[in-house]
């Protein structure tokens, strides 16, 4: 697994690149490479911004910076002009748009934090409109990750997959994602309250109660060994069956886990490329890799 990347410090970077560069396009000519790289610098905190908030779980603010992303790259896609492309066998040309290798990736980096979008404020969508809705919507994002989710509980026989939120450490109110006045009033979490599961599947499943102290213990028993994938095995008792817990760090305050009602190996490679593979589409280490490939285009 790689190392965390610090999307804090990116934006730093980013905004200093600007801050230092934007003035030099002093010419009036340069009026449009001047317009091009703020589209490019802006497009890209916005989107690292978008990336930082989702992980601490703010619904509205993330919201907000997704929408300007979208529209800084619109507006730079409005300068591209078209090409005329001649068809073969003597058809007639057609006009096309062929974008730069940084927009197409930047629409990329914008398309996996739409989908992680879905998946991490779930709930809150899914107060707003209809389930069939929602699930249409999501399987046209370029990653469906609630798709995916649901494919390995099947194949795998998960009892349950969550996402758990560790509110620990952070400023601003987490319940219901942040989505709420901020003058009103909220009590702040107390012990198990604060590592809530801001997803859980299958969704028409009431969370057990029962794995929270185990899952808790996981999370703060493996808070420093980065980012790998952890198991334990808790005993069977009256209340449930042998239980097999899995879990990985997929954001700096959000955990995956795995829940099986039976002993799993920590060997088993369905659950491992799983977890391993959502872990680092969820985390952008994916979406960042495939800058190289771009750069050579």
């Amino acid at each position: 697994m790689r190392q965390w990347v610090s999307f804090e410090d990116l934006v730093m970077m980013c905004e200093e690149i600007m801050k230092e560069n934007i003035k030099k396009f002093h010419h009036p000519l340069l009026g449009p490479i001047r317009t091009v790289f703020s589209y490019e610098c802006e497009s890209l905190c916005h989107l690292m911004q978008a990336q930082i908030l989702m992980s601490m779980w703010s619904y509205l603010s993330c919201v907000m910076q997704l929408h300007e992303a979208h529209t800084k790259l619109n507006s730079w896609a409005a300068m591209i002009p078209s090409k005329e492309v001649k068809s073969a066998f003597g058809a007639r040309s057609t006009k096309t748009q062929i974008f730069p290798p940084l927009h197409s990736w930047l629409t990329k980096f914008k398309a996996i934090l739409l989908s992680k979008f879905g998946l991490y404020f779930y709930d809150v969508l899914a107060k707003q409109t209809m389930p069939s809705l929602l699930k249409a919507n999501l399987s046209k994002t370029s990653e469906d990750f609630v798709g995916k989710i649901h494919t390995f509980q099947k194949k795998s026989d998960a009892q349950c997959i969550y996402l758990v939120l560790e509110s620990q450490g952070l400023n601003s109110q987490v319940k219901e994602g942040g989505y709420h006045h901020p003058k009103k009033y909220m009590e702040k979490p107390q012990g198990m309250e604060t590592y809530p599961p801001i997803f859980a599947y299958p969704v028409d499943r009431i969370v057990n109660p029962a794995h929270w102290p185990n899952i808790v213990m996981m999370m703060n028993s493996s808070a420093h060994q980065g980012d790998k994938l952890k198991v334990f095995y808790d005993k069977a008792s009256d209340k449930r069956p042998q239980t097999s817990y899995f879990i990985i760090r997929v954001d700096p305050h959000i955990w995956l886990v795995s829940i099986f009602d039976s002993k799993k190996s920590e060997k088993d490679s369905t659950i491992n490329s799983f977890m391993t593979d959502m872990a680092l589409q969820l985390r952008c280490h994916t979406v960042l890799a495939s800058l190289k490939s771009f750069s050579k285009s």
